[in-house]
């Protein structure tokens, strides 16, 4: 039976504005709810959630040879910016690791050189005994280059490790950074590292090969042509010799000048292309797929993972956050106003963990990744990120203001009978 009870007119006036009022909030609420919406797909949709940014003049990126210059960062995708150096001069001294041949190419390539004549008398010396071996003469390292190329790698590994045996790895205290097109320098600097290597007919080009790589060759490895210097980089990993160039405690790293204003004409032996590398996240990486991409690692794919998810649960929610936020209008019943105002809590909190995801996914490649997010680096939000936070907001009031407005206003306190009769307790059952 109902508790509603007739009141008078100025009262039932008052409490008619204070209903149409809350309808008014509650309106703008809903309206808030379905702008919010739309900003959360473009918001997942976008590659601007965090911007690293380089600078004008770019970061040396020591692994890649190249200047970054900034990266978008998304929930699905990240697009990376960069200038690559290009050498297009000869008195440029290159890094013996830009020759490295692909493992497809390197079985051809060790092939052709085994008909070489001089690796025909590097074979023909006897093998002396290895336990006999007590420095690192030049024969010896005629042998450990040629059994190499034997399948059979038993020999090579004992020569390897007696290889070892003459030298000790020195720790690396100061990086000094060289620009490769001052040859004159390098080679005062770097001395007998630095090789003059024919790559054509007429033309001499100068590369540098770490010194535990030179004590691994034999005198006159440099004439045999381009096969030998793509081979090098190779030799060195089977030999687990590092790729670093180091003289005592300092580690030399070549690096080209910064890149010029203006990117159509040589500078100091140079050209400077611009390239741009767009590429979604494989949220379901393996173990060999993430060693190679250096953009990555198992708890940056754990992160991505969890911002994908989320940014899906949050826009379902959302979208059966607007329909039970209009059937209130509906049905003014309290319940429904407090079961909208629960759903726009739960999108709220889907969203806020997505842009927490994202910001310490940002701050884990900062601290982890240098490849993503380069020493001296910086960032910025963009307008994905604002959007994001801007839709929590937007749920999280609406959460409070449905809550507010769901109180039960059953007979005197409701504005009309039919109010009334709505917020009435319902007995289910015979």
């Amino acid at each position: 039976m109902s508790d509603t009870s007739t009141i008078d007119e100025p009262e039932r006036k008052v409490k008619l504005e204070s209903f149409y009022f809350q309808r008014k909030i509650l309106f703008g609420c809903t309206i808030g709810l379905i702008v919010g919406l739309i900003l959360w797909i473009v918001a997942i949709s976008t590659n601007r959630w965090f911007i690293v940014s380089g600078g004008n003049e770019g970061i040396f990126v020591e692994s890649h040879r190249r200047y970054f210059k900034s990266s978008h960062t998304g929930i699905w995708r990240n697009c990376r910016y960069w200038i690559q150096p290009q050498i297009v001069s000869s008195s440029v001294v290159r890094n013996f690791t830009t020759f490295q041949a692909s493992h497809d190419d390197l079985k051809g390539i060790k092939a052709s050189i085994m008909k070489e004549e001089f690796f025909k008398s590097l074979e023909s010396n006897a093998l002396p005994d290895i336990a006999n071996i007590t420095e690192n003469s030049e024969e010896f390292r005629k042998h450990l280059f040629a059994e190499w190329f034997d399948k059979d790698r038993s020999e090579f590994n004992q020569l390897k490790n007696k290889f070892h045996e003459f030298h000790k790895k020195e720790k690396i205290v100061d990086v000094m950074y060289m620009n490769p097109g001052a040859h004159e320098i390098v080679k005062k600097r770097l001395g007998d590292l630095v090789f003059p290597v024919q790559f054509n007919q007429t033309d001499t080009m100068h590369v540098v090969i770490p010194k535990m790589l030179k004590d691994a060759l034999f005198e006159g490895w440099n004439e045999h042509g381009m096969n030998m210097l793509r081979v090098l980089f190779h030799y060195a990993h089977s030999l687990e010799i590092s790729p670093v160039i180091q003289i005592g405690d300092d580690k030399f790293v070549f690096q080209p000048p910064i890149p010029p204003k203006n990117l159509k004409k040589p500078v100091n032996g140079y050209m400077y292309h611009k390239n741009q590398k767009c590429t979604y996240y494989n949220l379901f990486a393996d173990d060999a797929e993430i060693a190679a991409d250096p953009a990555v690692d198992e708890d940056m794919i754990d992160l991505s993972r969890t911002a994908a998810t989320f940014s899906i649960i949050a826009l379902f929610i959302m979208i059966l956050g607007v329909f039970f936020t209009v059937y209130t209008f509906l049905n003014p019943r309290y319940m429904f106003k407090r079961l909208s105002g629960g759903v726009h809590f739960i999108s709220g909190v889907c969203c806020s963990i997505v842009c927490h995801t994202l910001l310490a996914s940002v701050k884990h490649a900062e601290q982890y990744l240098k490849f993503a997010f380069p020493d001296k680096a910086t960032y910025t939000t963009g307008y994905g990120f604002f959007f994001g936070c801007l839709v929590a907001a937007i749920n999280f009031i609406s959460c409070i203001t449905f809550f507010w407005y769901s109180k039960k206003k059953k007979g005197d306190k409701a504005a009309t009978e039919e109010l009334g009769m709505a917020d009435e307790n319902i007995q289910i059952g015979r």
